[in-house]
């Protein structure tokens, strides 16, 4: 419960992420998506907790229950989800643990693939500058391990993610 209340305090909600309501208050975000996580000592672990949380949204949508309410809170908290799942990799790889960071970073990667296009995301543009850091954190991890020919393909990705959005 203690995991549940850290993720809800962050991402808004009125009960935690296994609420019903799911409320979701822009108001309440930090500029930087997982700041207020930072300090946790369990950042892994309210990673998860949320991670379970879409995961109970996503089969509830597909099952055709819930509606557009629930639809629109997925798209609320994909984003910021994301951005987690990135900044916990990067803090992974930073201190030497590869095996957590490319879990984590796998993780994004799934869930920035086309699947997640309508589901997840407010708009597809917001899903493919995701996936364009994705694959930057990628290219950043393989640098520090030396494998830079990897780092050389998922930096390059990302570069093309960003020409194609126009970012470059």
């Amino acid at each position: 419960m203690e995991i549940e209340r850290a993720v809800g305090d962050h991402l808004g909600w009125e009960a935690g992420p296994s609420s019903p309501g799911f409320q979701h208050n822009l108001q309440s975000q930090s500029p930087d998506p997982g700041a207020n996580l930072a300090s946790q000592e369990n950042l892994s672990e309210v990673v998860a907790a949320l991670e379970d949380a879409l995961k109970l949204r996503l089969n509830t949508v597909h099952s055709g229950e819930g509606g557009d309410q629930i639809s629109r809170e997925l798209k609320q908290g994909g984003e910021n989800f994301l951005s987690m799942l990135n900044q916990l990799g990067v803090q992974c790889f930073k201190e030497g643990d590869f095996e957590s960071a490319q879990s984590h970073l796998s993780k994004a990667a799934f869930y920035t693939t086309d699947k997640f296009r309508n589901i997840l995301f407010p708009s597809d543009m917001t899903r493919l500058k995701l996936r364009a850091a994705t694959f930057n954190n990628f290219g950043c991890m393989d640098k520090r391990q030396g494998k830079l020919a990897r780092a050389l393909k998922h930096l390059r990705k990302a570069q093309k993610l960003e020409e194609n959005l126009g970012l470059q």
